[in-house]
């Protein structure tokens, strides 16, 4: 829930929306590093960055080439784990470090993939981050929503009709259940 509220927070700045969701869920599953590309024309674009370098000079990358590539062409998350095994180094913006694992997970809008969240943990979040972002990918592939305050009174209207047409059939049922409830204590009382 706090997730979901974060990113609603961010609706009334659609520029830091991204971020804020890398942000998120990198700080949630303990992440270490983290960058979101947004696919635009067949390109990766960094949009957003946590703890590496700026995307200031890196080129776009062509959907298909690389990890990230991949993924934002199969459209299938990719999570590579006992990085540290391997010997791999990664330089972030702030140091060199071994990771433990990199999750590379696609953010589809209509079956669409329309960016990539890579995380890079030196703990064993992955798995924790996968589960989150398969919770929340389609909020964040929807992006900002500015919320129409008459709209959500008519929802709110709608579900309290609902709530109270729920609790009627409740009680119907609940006093139902205790009149079959004595009926059968009275057939079995009047038995013995």
């Amino acid at each position: 829930y706090f997730l979901r509220w974060t990113l609603r927070s961010w609706a009334e700045r659609p520029d830091a929306f991204v971020h804020a969701a890398l942000g998120a869920v990198a700080h949630a599953a303990g992440a270490a590093a983290g960058a979101y590309y947004s696919v635009e024309e067949q390109l990766l674009v960094r949009t957003a960055n946590l703890g590496c370098e700026p995307a200031n000079d890196t080129v776009p990358q062509l959907v298909g080439d690389g990890l990230t590539g991949k993924v934002a062409l199969s459209g299938e998350p990719m999570l590579l784990d006992d990085l540290e095994q391997c010997g791999v180094r990664v330089r972030t913006g702030l140091l060199e470090i071994t990771p433990h694992a990199l999750l590379l997970y696609p953010i589809k809008r209509d079956a669409r993939v329309v960016g990539v969240m890579e995380l890079l943990f030196t703990n064993t979040g992955a798995t924790t981050a996968r589960e989150l972002l398969e919770y929340l990918a389609n909020d964040i592939a929807r992006g900002p929503r500015v919320v129409d305050p008459a709209a959500e009174t008519a929802r709110s209207k709608s579900l309290e009709e609902e709530l109270v047409i729920a609790n009627a059939r409740l009680e119907r049922l609940t006093s139902e259940l205790s009149n079959r409830e004595r009926v059968a204590r009275a057939a079995g009382s009047g038995g013995t």
